[in-house]
């Protein structure tokens, strides 16, 4: 999946990293995660295992992937790995809607 570095980098900004903002991230397609349809970068490897690892720690709300309302997850929040990107679930219902409907396809 191609991501927006490239315009960024175009942009010659600077963000933060997601899990230590004192840090610059890394604007590379390697320190990038993808939660909810939402881009998260980090500053080095080492924070990037520690933001996959529990994005819900980090990410502050994010969109339902379901019913598309924001919400703040938890360390308790559904969770579902799909092509690369996390998906956090506002509530158990939700995430087996989401279940439900991958196992159709």
């Amino acid at each position: 999946m191609e991501g927006p570095e490239a315009f960024l980098a175009g942009l010659d900004i600077e963000l933060p990293s997601i899990v230590d903002p004192a840090r610059a991230a890394r604007l590379e397609p390697e320190f990038r995660s993808k939660v909810n349809g939402q881009f998260f970068w980090v500053a080095d490897a080492a924070e990037k295992a520690a933001f996959d690892s529990n994005p819900a720690r980090y990410t502050g709300q994010v969109p339902d992937p379901v019913l598309g309302d924001w919400f703040l997850p938890g360390d308790d929040t559904p969770r579902a790995d799909s092509a690369g990107e996390v998906l956090l679930f506002a509530s158990a219902a939700t995430h087996q809607r989401f279940l439900d409907a991958d196992a159709k396809d």
